[in-house]
């Protein structure tokens, strides 16, 4: 019972210590956040924790001494937030906050600019282990245009980023402060990852987290796409009843160009829908193509030719850029389906339209699109042979905490000099 007060007590202290126009409520200005201030160095001294009360009476020293205008005025203001948490850490053992007080109060100096919305708008564990570093974190709402990125470039240490356009002029105004990128999900092709490279400036990532939601959003748009449900369902929800004929999934030929992480589990669950599947990869996984009765292609035709229904899961590279095109659609099979929760970059855009159009393609259902969020006229919003879904593959209660986590995990380990931190580059 004493402890649970006593959190109330610090969480209280540390609300008004906090609270905008502190510094207003009284003559001399920062009297009352001082005394707070006061107040809770005795009483962190009281706990028994003397090396915190020295590591802010040498941070006071250096602000002063610095004149700094924002560390400076706001000294104590800010050790509020620093001796609180400092107490917290006495309450609460099990506490994400890393003891050395030189090391929080290093992070006090710390700028983070964190983009992307799912980490933002998603409940979870991260935001408590982010808010416990003693960061600043600005925060805006991603997917950033390289315009917006290099007026804020220069601010910041770290990166805490989704699909935000980090180009090479991005980085290179951001440096030297900037120490870090990490990317929250496993797409790098928004960053220029040889511009990083040359800098050795790295590019953590967090592969492993999100394959099993994104499977089941494919299932998703496959079966809301064979079964016509977006349709059915909003007929209903209109007072009419609209009973259209769909297809069966049973027995068709998936085509998977990428077996990876996801690829695999998008071919697992195509097996229990008894789907025939076929797939490429350039690392192709022996061992789960057998387990799993896997037919190997080595060309996209190939492929392409056999299957009734085609998913792509591969990375976005010069290479892979418009993969699906005229030509490909061209050997696809007449009324193909084609599935797309990677980048929109992997299509010819124009060339799915027209194949839509047609009736070459007898529907594409997409999880990304080349605009996000797209203009109202945008071709596919309305084409009745498109499903889309808002960039929402990875987005559930399940995938966005475990991302978040080793995302924010990244960026604190590396800054901290852990090891335990998942980096797509090397020098």
């Amino acid at each position: 019972m004493v402890i649970e007060q006593g959190v109330f007590f610090v969480d209280l202290l540390y609300t008004i210590g906090r609270a905008p126009g502190i510094e207003r409520l009284s003559d001399p200005p920062l009297h009352v956040a001082g005394q707070l201030a006061a107040f809770a160095s005795a009483l962190h001294c009281f706990v028994g924790h003397g090396e915190w009360a020295s590591s802010y009476q040498r941070m006071v020293c250096r602000s002063k001494r610095q004149h700094d205008p924002i560390q400076g005025l706001s000294a104590e203001v800010s050790f509020v937030g620093i001796l609180l948490a400092a107490i917290r850490v006495f309450f609460h053992r099990e506490s994400t906050i890393d003891e050395s007080p030189d090391l929080f109060i290093e992070n006090l100096h710390m700028r983070i600019l964190l983009t992307t919305t799912s980490y933002q708008d998603t409940p979870g564990d991260h935001h408590e282990l982010l808010g416990s570093q003693g960061f600043e974190i600005h925060r805006e709402r991603g997917p950033l245009s390289e315009a917006r990125m290099l007026e804020l470039a220069g601010e910041f240490d770290a990166f805490l980023c989704g699909d935000d356009e980090i180009t090479a002029a991005v980085i290179d105004k951001s440096l030297p402060r900037l120490r870090v990128i990490s990317k929250y999900g496993i797409g790098l092709d928004k960053i220029d990852v040889s511009k990083a490279t040359a800098s050795k400036l790295p590019v953590l990532f967090t592969p492993g987290v999100n394959h099993t939601t994104v499977a089941e959003h494919v299932f998703c748009l496959l079966l809301g796409l064979v079964r016509n449900l977006v349709d059915s369902a909003l007929s209903v929800r209109e007072g009419k009843w609209k009973r259209m004929t769909g297809h069966e999934l049973w027995q068709k030929k998936l085509g998977l160009i990428g077996l990876g992480r996801i690829g695999q589990e998008v071919a697992k669950r195509a097996r229990a829908f008894d789907m025939e599947v076929h797939a490429l990869d350039l690392y192709w996984p022996e061992a789960f193509a057998s387990q799993h009765g896997v037919v190997r292609h080595t060309e996209f035709e190939s492929l392409l030719a056999a299957c009734d229904v085609v998913s792509l899961h591969t990375n976005l590279s010069e290479q892979t850029r418009h993969l699906i095109n005229n030509a490909r659609i061209g050997v696809m099979k007449p009324g193909a389906l084609l599935v797309n929760t990677a980048r929109s970059e992997l299509v010819d855009l124009p060339a799915v339209i027209g194949a839509l159009d047609s009736g070459k393609l007898g529907g594409y259902a997409t999880d990304v699109l080349d605009e996000e969020p797209p203009p109202a006229d945008h071709p596919l919003l309305k084409h009745p042979n498109a499903l889309i879904t808002p960039h929402i593959g990875s987005r559930t209660y399940e995938s966005v905490p475990r991302q978040a986590m080793r995302a924010t995990l990244n960026l604190i380990n590396y800054l901290q000099g852990k090891p335990d931190v998942i980096q797509a580059n090397k020098w």
